[in-house]
């Protein structure tokens, strides 16, 4: 029994860890590289400033300051070890870089109860301005406001108020994602044996949250008898709340302590899933299967249920089902992976569900090859560098597959036991001066499309050396040059720009293919951009998310300035800066709060 309980509860950390989406990245963890310098000491830089408290303009002594190298792209990404500088401040918030190699970086600081700060970013969530520095050059007056972080925290009890332990808190947050609007996960918490919970690092925004018993009663033989409901409590959302339409949202402001959100739980009736499992079982213990129940919610990502061991006759019984749309899933846990075996929709009514049968899927193979085509203007791309990842596209089987693998020499691939569904797919790694031009299924172009993979079958990649470079300025708003002319002198930026090409034809994961942030003289350089038609804009404060949203394209396809790029051009645009009350008025008229 304890090796399941503890197989449950990994499967239920695992599926909400990777709900939330939220890889952090700790500085504290990583070490600085400093960059290869040939650079004479006289012609090195000086980067110092001081930060206080956003609220209070107190000093803020021992926070971690990080001076990274920057490639000028809003998706660089932190691996490892990054190239740069790491310091503390003093007990007066000073902080001095000494001997800083010329270049370009990026500047954050990071200290526990504070959010993390990205130097000259228009929101908490924007990218960090880019300082370039000249050789011998010193940026010594840099103030840094860190703003506290929010926090949420309160009570959970059960019906008859007494304080409920191990209870699952979740916040939510709206995200726009694939042309729809849902609610992720934001953070998690649990409650302690007084039933308290705390969840803090918050930034500031609208959140729902709602409060869930673990569910490891269904290892248990119920004592209600067959047929009957079984009377227990259920997902809450706060203030008292079965559903998110029925839910109030929570708003923290910045650095707001929010305490007394508390919760009594509701009990309602709820129904057993019994079934059997049937189809061909993979190698290994019936200890690494599990039997989940997923609810089917288009609004909100992870609505993870109840959950059963497998037992040696390959039943199962799910307790503690609310009536409704459900999906039934088979996993196997092992190696530090999760893999899908069965996801089959079910409608619990008013009774329990027997007698179900859940088929397992068999899992498919991909074979294929990738090929690189064209003349480099550089060192030639190895194969070695680089790796195919497969996301499913579908929000019900996102734990289905969690796939990357990489290409044998020739370029050639296979990927073994994928879960029937469908894919986006995205080349990650090293491959400056290149694109990706093609991607076939079968005999069908699948390129910026989710991958079917109904069916085993063969899959063949073409990349290309010669992708388009976009560069040019940003003008304030009142520059009144033509936004095509690249001739006319772009006035200083008050605050940095964020420049986002949106496709003609956006893929179907969303993914925008080149992002920069503008420097302070206005000037950009979008690079490794492919071919093709595009939408350009300049944003002085822009959630990225918002841009999934097909009302606000429309709204911003005035604004645009349309360029056409062809293979290795390199093409010069200036582009009309959309300020935030600009940007703020386009979200009112539509009625949306980008919280």
């Amino acid at each position: 029994m304890r090796c399941i309980l503890s197989q449950l509860s990994a499967l239920t950390f695992f599926l909400a860890a990777f709900a939330s989406a939220q890889i952090s990245f700790n500085p504290q963890t990583q070490q600085a590289t400093p960059p290869p310098s040939n650079t004479p000491p006289e012609q090195r830089c000086i980067v110092a400033g001081r930060v206080t408290n956003a609220q209070t303009g107190e000093p803020l002594k021992k926070v971690l300051l990080r001076l990274d190298v920057s490639t000028g792209k809003l998706t660089a990404s932190r691996t490892n070890a990054p190239e740069g500088y790491a310091i503390s401040s003093d007990t007066e918030g000073n902080f001095h870089f000494d001997g800083v190699e010329p270049g370009s970086y990026t500047l954050s600081a990071h200290k526990t109860g504070f959010l993390d700060y990205n130097y000259g970013a228009a929101t908490l969530r924007s990218p960090a301005r880019i300082l370039t520095l000249a050789p011998a050059q010193q940026l010594t007056a840099l103030d840094i406001a860190l703003q506290r972080q929010g926090v949420i925290s309160g009570k959970v009890f059960d019906e008859d108020g007494d304080p409920a332990p191990s209870v699952n808190i979740q916040l939510l947050r709206s995200w726009w994602t694939h042309g729809k609007l849902q609610y992720l996960p934001a953070s998690s918490s649990a409650t302690n044996d007084l039933g308290e919970y705390r969840i803090s690092n918050l930034t500031p925004g609208k959140y729902y949250l709602f409060a869930e018993p673990q569910d490891f009663a269904s290892l248990q033989q119920s004592a209600i008898a067959p047929g009957k409901p079984d009377i227990r409590p259920v997902r809450t959302y706060y203030p008292d709340a079965l559903t998110l339409a029925g839910a109030t949202p929570i708003e923290i402001k910045a650095g707001q302590d929010a305490p007394g959100v508390d919760i009594r739980l509701h009990a309602a009736a709820t129904y057993h899933v019994r079934g059997k499992i049937a189809g061909s079982l993979p190698e290994g213990d019936l200890d690494r299967l599990i039997v989940t129940i997923t609810t089917q919610n288009d609004e909100v990502f992870w609505a993870f249920g109840g959950q059963s061991a497998i037992q040696k006759d390959l039943s199962f019984d799910v307790a503690g089902v609310a009536p409704g749309a459900h999906i039934v899933n088979v996993s196997r846990m092992g190696g530090g992976s999760l893999r899908f075996l069965a996801h089959q929709p079910i409608d619990v009514g008013s009774s329990d569900l027997t007698g179900l049968i859940v088929n397992l899927v068999p899992l498919l193979s991909l074979r294929g090859q990738i090929r690189i085509e064209g003349t480099p203007a550089g060192p030639p791309v190895s194969l070695s560098t680089l790796r195919m990842s497969l996301t499913p596209a579908d929000r019900t089987s996102m734990f289905a597959s969690l796939n990357q693998i990489a290409f044998k020499p020739d370029g050639a691939f296979t990927l073994e036991n994928i879960f029937p569904g469908k894919y986006f797919l995205r080349l990650v790694g090293t491959r400056d001066g290149t694109y990706l031009k093609s991607v076939r299924l079968g005999q069908e172009e699948m390129l910026g499309k989710a991958l079917d993979l109904s069916a085993s079958g063969e899959l063949d990649i073409l990349v290309r050396y010669g992708p388009a470079e976009v560069d040019g300025t940003v003008a304030k708003p009142d520059n009144t040059a033509s936004a095509s002319d690249s001739q006319s002198s772009p006035q200083t930026l008050a605050s940095p720009a964020t420049v986002i090409l949106v496709p003609e034809s956006p893929d179907a994961d969303g993914a925008a293919p080149g992002q920069s942030t503008a420097r302070a003289d206005g000037s950009f350089s979008v690079k490794q951009v492919p071919p093709g038609r595009y939408r350009a804009y300049a944003f002085e404060q822009v959630e990225s998310e918002l841009l999934q949203n097909p009302d606000v394209l429309a709204q911003l396809q005035p604004m645009a300035v349309e360029i056409d790029l062809k293979e290795n051009e390199k093409k010069q645009i200036q582009l009309p800066l959309i300020s935030a009350a600009q940007f703020q008025q386009l979200l009112d008229r539509l009625g949306i709060d980008p919280q």
